[in-house]
């Protein structure tokens, strides 16, 4: 971010920019209720920026700042998107003749038998269960908790393991 972004606009505009960690949705709202904003722009992970857009938290990105055509997907009017990560579904071929392929099957224990380890990380695995219990990728956000919780409720005796981190799931793997 200082690098490719930050540094850069700064010499460009001589605007300085003070970088800081930590903000989440109740930061933001103690903000604008004490009409005391800090921030300018604010890093977002998904969950988050779709969270804090159904509080009305944001104002529209200025398109004459911004082109929406550059980018992959139209963004939301509140969101530039920033970064790309992606996930998939690991396995042990020496275990599985036939393993799951995508999310859906990761949650068909009778097809597909055998512990599982998935994120802790709480906006990640409620994409990962909607995705399981068949939302498409376009109609993931605004995250449907209640629904993401029932096909969490469905795998969740079968999860060996809750990682923080890819890597502690893959070191489990072979427990």
């Amino acid at each position: 971010m200082k690098e490719f972004w930050i540094n850069p606009f700064t010499a460009e505009t001589g605007v300085a920019v003070e970088y800081v960690n930590g903000p989440d949705l109740a930061k933001v709202n103690a903000q604008i209720q004490s009409n005391n904003i800090q921030w300018d722009v604010l890093d977002a992970a998904g969950a988050m920026a779709y969270a804090g857009e159904k509080e009305g938290l944001w104002e529209a990105v200025d398109t004459k700042l911004i082109d929406p055509a550059r980018f992959v997907r139209k963004p939301p009017s509140f969101a530039v998107p920033t970064a790309v990560y992606t996930g998939g579904v690991g396995y042990d071929p020496s275990r599985n003749e036939r393993p799951p392929k995508d999310f859906a099957q990761l949650w068909d224990i009778e097809n597909f038998p055998g512990r599982r380890a998935l994120p802790r990380i709480v906006d990640e695995v409620l994409e990962l269960a909607l995705l399981a219990d068949g939302v498409t990728p376009s109609k993931l956000y605004p995250l449907d908790v209640d629904r993401a919780f029932k096909a969490l409720d469905r795998i969740k005796p079968y999860v060996k393991v809750w990682f923080d981190a890819t890597a502690r799931g893959l070191a489990h793997s072979d427990e």
